[in-house]
């Protein structure tokens, strides 16, 4: 099971990766360290595949990175996306106020 500060750490690697929006130096730095303390001490195979499929497709090594999804990765992501077409999403400002106060 992954731990609320760690889905934090994800979803802050992945906003920022996906839409490309720049980090501060302090801000990358810190967030890279976080990373990768995280990715040694992970134990959930699917969750470092995943991170691997980004990480190849982000340098050109793989082809469609939606084709190397484990289904339930695809299901989840589906299902995100249909949360947010039926409006089942929360301001960003209820979303960061969540994770600080657990």
């Amino acid at each position: 099971m992954i731990s609320c500060k760690h889905r934090f750490l994800v979803a802050r690697f992945l906003y920022f990766y996906f839409y490309r929006i720049d980090m501060s130096t302090s801000e990358l730095n810190t967030t890279k360290k976080e990373l990768v303390n995280w990715i040694e001490s992970l134990k959930d195979d699917t969750l470092v595949g995943l991170l691997n499929s980004v990480k190849l497709s982000s340098e050109g090594k793989s082809g469609d990175w939606w084709d190397e999804l484990t289904e339930s990765d695809r299901v989840n992501i589906l299902a995100g996306i249909r949360d947010f077409e039926q409006g089942g999403t929360m301001s960003s400002k209820d979303f960061w106020n969540g994770l600080a106060n657990g």
